[in-house]
């Protein structure tokens, strides 16, 4: 693994340490319902929308360009 990667979790002696999985949300017995915020959640977010959605606007990319040339050129 690079070091950028590792450097986080590594401990003053230079070992690895543990890794602790954090949930986004909790709820309280109360109801109340807390999210946690950061960089890491957010990134993983865009990521999965990113992920999810770039087929679609791929096929939306080469109609909308075939459409264009179409409607300029008026020819296949």
């Amino acid at each position: 693994m690079p070091d950028f990667l590792t450097l986080p979790f590594t401990s003053v002696s230079g070992t690895l340490e543990n890794l602790v999985n954090i949930k986004p949300t909790f709820t309280l017995p109360d109801g109340k319902t807390y999210y946690a915020g950061s960089t890491s959640i957010v990134a993983s977010d865009m990521l999965r929308l990113l992920m999810d959605e770039t087929p679609i606007m791929v096929v939306l990319t080469i109609a909308f360009t075939i459409i264009l040339k179409l409607l300029i050129l008026r020819k296949i």
